[in-house]
């Protein structure tokens, strides 16, 4: 819930930005989608690291069972 919150807000926040920084041309642009780049290589980084922690937990088993 609290996270929803936070999404939300932050969104709300890039949108001010957008706007205020409207009054220049073309940069706004710019603004928004290095935010969409970052947001998109955190989610990779998290994706990554859940992957890792599957695999670890998946070969601990597969350890356990071998011997």
């Amino acid at each position: 819930m609290e996270r929803d919150k936070m999404g939300k807000r932050r969104l709300h926040a890039t949108l001010i930005v957008n706007t205020v920084v409207s009054m220049d041309c073309g940069v706004p642009q710019t603004i928004y989608h290095v935010t969409m780049e970052q947001r998109r290589i955190a989610n990779r980084r998290r994706a990554f690291i859940r992957r890792a922690r599957r695999r670890m937990v998946l070969t601990r088993k597969w350890v356990k069972a071998q011997t």
